[in-house]
């Protein structure tokens, strides 16, 4: 299935993901650099980082959302 990724930048992404894929593996996709201080947010709730999409049901076109913990500017829209 294609995810949409936004990042703190605003910048989106469209990732072909697994449904058995985990939020960690997703991070170290898309923010490689900072994936260790990254957080996945899906539909405004924290995605814990060794869960699946399965697990949270995330769905085919759905848009999930980065945050950096250590970026002031970067916040949950």
């Amino acid at each position: 299935m294609i995810i949409k990724i936004r990042g703190c930048s605003g910048k989106r992404k469209k990732m072909e993901v697994s449904e058995t894929d985990t939020v960690w593996y997703i991070l170290h996709q898309t923010a490689k650099l900072r994936a260790h201080t990254s957080e996945l947010f899906y539909k405004g709730k924290k995605l814990e980082k060794f869960c699946t999409l399965a697990y949270y049901k995330v769905s085919d076109g759905d848009q999930l959302q980065i945050v950096d913990r250590n970026s002031e500017n970067c916040t949950i829209t």
